[in-house]
């Protein structure tokens, strides 16, 4: 069973899911994907699934496939 999750976890999940959803959408393969930010097919299934990718690829990605990665701070009461 998974521990409680966070905010930032969530979002975290719901960033790696969106890209790859939309790799998908779009046909790219796990190679065109890794070409896109100068890394090999093995390289960039390694990143993804171990959610490795740094926010410039991840950025990178997102303008690929059309979508706009955000960084909000979120006020607390």
């Amino acid at each position: 069973m998974r521990g409680a999750v966070t905010h930032a976890q969530a979002n975290e999940d719901r960033l790696y899911r969106d890209i790859e959803n939309a790799r998908r959408l779009y046909g790219y393969t796990q190679e065109r994907a890794g070409q896109s930010i100068g890394i090999g097919q093995a390289g960039y299934s390694r990143l993804i699934s171990g959610r490795k990718l740094d926010v410039s690829e991840l950025c990178e990605l997102a303008s690929e496939y059309g979508l706009e990665v955000r960084l909000c701070d979120r006020l607390q009461a």
